[in-house]
């Protein structure tokens, strides 16, 4: 199946925040198609981010992207951007980071949070500790994982119910269930 994005009137990509939502990789095959790696949970919502930008990895600009040809291919994606139709031009744009104002990703669901909005965010235990902030998080396949930085060691907190007891995003803050001597 080869499905088919086309982008929503034309944008100005400084008009809002850009979040990087994934990035192409090598290319596939001789027709210009390119793997395709997602930053979503799961990866498929990336199609549903839209219009698509991409900045080029010598470039530090956005340009908003009208159409791009995807499809399924073991457990990934492939995708082929417009007028890419030889491998040499696909192998060029790898590296490229595929995103979406922060806009198109609309509101999260009652007791969910985009990532982007937890970075950044202060960690306190239950203790009142301040063990540091989210400097990233990343997927287990188990869970999410948050690293936090600060104070003098790193913490790995699983981003679960049972250690992320509340998230006040007005206050950037994060309540873990988690020991300041646990790394």
């Amino acid at each position: 199946m080869i499905a088919y994005l086309d982008a929503l009137p034309r944008a100005d990509a400084t008009e809002h925040p850009i979040l990087i939502v994934g990035r192409l990789g090598k290319a596939h095959g001789i027709r210009g198609w390119q793997y395709l790696q997602s930053f979503t949970s799961p990866p498929e919502n990336l199609f549903d981010y839209r219009p698509w930008h991409l900045q080029h990895k010598t470039q530090p600009h956005w340009f908003l992207l009208e159409t791009v040809e995807w499809r399924e291919y073991r457990e990934g994606f492939l995708v082929r951007l417009p007028k890419i139709s030889a491998p040499e031009s696909a192998r060029d744009m790898i590296g490229t980071h595929i995103g979406v104002s922060k806009a198109a990703l609309g509101e999260a669901q009652e007791d969910e949070y985009f990532w982007h909005e937890l970075i950044g965010c202060t960690v306190v235990n239950q203790q009142g500790i301040q063990l540091g902030r989210i400097e990233q998080l990343f997927e287990t396949g188990a869970h999410p994982v948050m690293v936090i930085e600060g104070g003098e060691k790193s913490h790995l907190i699983p981003f679960t119910r049972a250690f992320a007891l509340t998230v006040d995003l007005p206050k950037k803050e994060v309540q873990v269930n988690w020991m300041e001597e646990w790394t």
